[in-house]
C-alpha cells in the first residue's frame, strides 16, 4: 500500500515456522515478481500453553538523531511499548484445538517541523514582513515546532484446528489489525510540515478456512477459503478549509496551511483454491485451480482547497 507505515500485521507470537522464496515458486504460489513469504501459524495442543510479555524502549537510554545534531533540535521523547499474550489449547481432546493473541503497540515519538531556513532567507529580504503580516506569522507559528504523533495499533489472532476423520483435518482462522498514527504520514523525526493535518491510518480484517484431505501416503488435496477487507488512509480529521501554502518545495522547504491531498484506499478480496499433490516417486505432481476475485477501490485529492506555491 502506498504510505503505508503500519508496524505488523500479525503478532510474531503466533509463528510457528515461515519460508522466504525468491526463486523457483510451487506452483501454487503464483502472481509474484520479486518473492513471497509462506508464514505458517502455530496451532493448539491437548496441553494448554500460554505466554505473556511486555516490551519498552524509552529515548532515555538513546542517543539523539544525527538529523536532529545537525539541525541543532533537542533530542525528541520517544517511547514504543508493545503488550501481549498467546494462550491455546484442546476444545476436545485429541479432535478440536484453538489458539488466540492480542497484541498491542504504544508508541509515542513527537514529530518537529522545522521552519528555520525558510524564515530567515524571508526575513533577510523583509526584516518587518511578519509584523506587518501578524495573521501569517500566527499561521507560521501554529505550523512549526513540535507535534504529539502515536503510532498505536491493536491486533488480533484466533486460531480452530481440528481432525474431522483419519483422512480429513480443518483450520478456521481469523485475523484482525486496526492502526492509526495522527501526525504520522511521515515517520521520520523531523518534517516539513507536509502532510501534517493528515491521521495515517489502516483496518483489516481477514478469515480463512481450509480443509485437507489425506487420501493415501502419496495423494493429498487442500482446499482453501479466504475473505479479506484491507482499508487504509491518510485523511485529515476535519475537511481543510484554506489552501495549503509551499515555500520552495514539499520535501525540503515548509508547508503550512491546509493539506495538499488526502487518500484512501480499500481492498476486498475473495479467494477459492483447490490443490491436489500427487508423489510419483522422486517427482511431485501438482495441480488446482485458484479463484482470486478483487474489489480495489482508490481515493485520491489533490488540492482540495487548492494550493499556493513559492
Amino acid at each position: 500500500q502506498i504510505g503505508r507505515t503500519i508496524p505488523f500485521q500479525f503478532s510474531e507470537d503466533v509463528i510457528r515456522e515461515f519460508q522466504v522464496t525468491s526463486t523457483g515458486f510451487e506452483a501454487e504460489f503464483g502472481q509474484a515478481g520479486g518473492g513471497l513469504v509462506n508464514t505458517v501459524t502455530k496451532s493448539g495442543t491437548n496441553q494448554v500453553h500460554g505466554d505473556a510479555y511486555y516490551y519498552i524502549l524509552d529515548s532515555s537510554t538513546s542517543a539523539n538523531d544525527k538529523i536532529n545534531e545537525g539541525l541543532g533540535i533537542a533530542k525528541p521523547h520517544n517511547r514504543r511499548q508493545q503488550v501481549g499474550g498467546t494462550i491455546g489449547g484442546p476444545i476436545l481432546h485429541d479432535r478440536l484445538f484453538y489458539v488466540g493473541n492480542y497484541e498491542s503497540q504504544i508508541r509515542n515519538e513527537p514529530l518537529t517541523v522545522n521552519d528555520s531556513s525558510q524564515l530567515n532567507d524571508a526575513l533577510a529580504q523583509d526584516p518587518n514582513f511578519l509584523v506587518d503580516n501578524p495573521a501569517l506569522a500566527a499561521q507560521i507559528a501554529a505550523a512549526a515546532g513540535s507535534f504529539p504523533r502515536s503510532f498505536n495499533q491493536d491486533v488480533a489472532f484466533g486460531k480452530i484446528n481440528g481432525v474431522i476423520n483419519d483422512k480429513n483435518t480443518f483450520s478456521v482462522t481469523y485475523n484482525y489489525q486496526r492502526f492509526r498514527s495522527p501526525h504520522g504520514y511521515f515517520n521520520t523525526p523531523t518534517s516539513t510540515g507536509d502532510g501534517l493535518s493528515l491521521t495515517d491510518g489502516a483496518t483489516s480484517h481477514f478469515f480463512q478456512a481450509s480443509l485437507q484431505t489425506s487420501f493415501n501416503a502419496t495423494t493429498i488435496n487442500e482446499i482453501r477459503f479466504h475473505v479479506g477487507s484491507d482499508y487504509h488512509f491518510d485523511l485529515p480529521a476535519s475537511p481543510p478549509t484554506f489552501p495549503a501554502v509551499v515555500i520552495q518545495n514539499p520535501d525540503s522547504g515548509f508547508v503550512f496551511g491546509g493539506n495538499r491531498f488526502q487518500l484512501a484506499n480499500t481492498d476486498r478480496r475473495y479467494e477459492f483454491t483447490d490443490t491436489f499433490t500427487k508423489v510419483l516417486g522422486n517427482h511431485t505432481l501438482k495441480a488446482g485451480v485458484d479463484i482470486n476475485i478483487s474489489h480495489n477501490s482508490d481515493f485520491f485529492i489533490y488540492g482540495p482547497k487548492g494550493e499556493y506555491l513559492f
